[in-house]
């Protein structure tokens, strides 16, 4: 505090030393009033005597709430003056804490604890919103869990022991309970989450998923997301492209991955670049068959180009017509058996031998 003006000091094993002013703390304290009417004379006070564990910096915090009529409070020393706000039975503080909520992933385990312990419902209940709001976040901290107490940690881990098999869509999905798992080596947990994990893949979560599972250390899984991407790749027909960029060092994401992720990943792409390709290869094969194949209109059977020929088809074969036809070679034969036997038959022979009769009576 300011020297100036001020009437009352607070003494710190009697090294450290606070001013304040008597007239913020009976109006604006709940605690100070009776305390500074019982020593109304001194013009020091050591609180350290009542409570050991305060800190000048945790009292020179609550004083700044107090000279600011509790507006707002800082994150940074939110568990001291809670501590602070139930020794001192400080009613606005603790509702300031409920309404405010100015703990992190860091303090709000530790906040909880207290809370329940000195049995504040609401600010327990809060602490709970801050992490089922935030708890994706908090999970992917591998430090936060070293700074909760560990029963709120074994809290947590019951009950996510205790969900349904199906909890993607609650506050907490399995990829979260992954990273708690892994952080807490919770194993049984982990194997519940992996395997859970290993029918959810999708390609809008397989990045998320794959960088988790890499991390851990679940093979299977890592697998899987690779899987998922590389197939997705090809599918869309991306493959292709990021195989033949795969060699340039500015675009290629493939490096900054761990040695044997990206070895893996490169690998996969490759057998599903080369996969691709070969389909369509044969895609163009088998058409560009279909176009040196031909059927013929006699037989209806489907010959290859040099086995084809073209011929001018006789009744019965087809119908009366002297333009040409694409046949086999078998059928272009018969075709000219036929043209040859109908050239050659009795109907043709007796009307050439009518003709020569007319003839030889005309000349007589």
């Amino acid at each position: 505090g300011n020297p100036i003006g001020s009437d009352i000091s607070f003494v710190f094993h009697k090294k450290q030393r606070l001013h304040a002013h008597k007239v913020f703390l009976l109006y604006g304290a709940t605690y100070f009033p009776e305390l500074l009417k019982a020593n109304e004379k001194k013009k020091y006070l050591e609180l350290t005597k009542v409570m050991p564990s305060l800190t000048p910096s945790a009292f020179s915090s609550y004083l700044r709430l107090v000279y600011t009529c509790f507006s707002s409070l800082p994150r940074s020393s939110v568990g001291s003056l809670l501590q602070l706000g139930i020794q001192f039975e400080e009613r606005r503080l603790l509702d300031l804490m409920v309404t405010q909520s100015p703990f992190d992933e860091v303090s709000v385990g530790s906040v909880y604890l207290v809370a329940t312990e000195n049995r504040l419902p609401d600010l327990a209940r809060s602490c709970q919103t801050f992490w089922e709001e935030n708890f994706s976040v908090i999970v992917r901290n591998g430090s936060v869990f070293s700074s909760w107490p560990p029963s709120i940690v074994k809290k947590l881990a019951q009950d996510f022991c205790g969900k349904d098999e199906n909890v993607w869509n609650s506050y907490c999905n399995w990829l979260d309970i992954l990273w708690f798992a892994h952080y807490n080596k919770l194993g049984k947990l982990q194997k519940r989450a992996i395997t859970n994990l290993e029918s959810l893949v999708n390609v809008y979560n397989v990045v998320d998923i794959l960088v988790c599972a890499h991390a851990v250390g679940a093979k299977e899984l890592r697998s899987i997301c690779v899987d998922v991407m590389v197939k997705e790749g090809a599918d869309q027909e991306y493959g292709v492209n990021f195989a033949d960029r795969s060699g340039d060092d500015e675009d290629d994401d493939v490096g900054s991955l761990s040695m044997s992720l990206a070895m893996e990943l490169e690998r996969k792409v490759v057998d599903q670049v080369s996969e691709f390709r070969s389909r369509k290869e044969k895609k163009v094969k088998v058409s560009l068959l279909k176009k040196k194949q031909q059927t013929c209109v006699i037989c209806k059977r489907v010959r290859r180009a040099a086995d084809l020929t073209t011929a001018v088809i006789p009744p019965p074969l087809a119908s009366p017509s002297s333009r040409p036809k694409i046949v086999c070679a078998p059928c272009a034969r018969m075709a000219s058996l036929l043209r040859s036997a109908s050239s050659g038959s009795p109907s043709a022979s007796g009307s050439s031998g009518e003709s020569g009769d007319k003839k030889s009576k005309n000349t007589r």
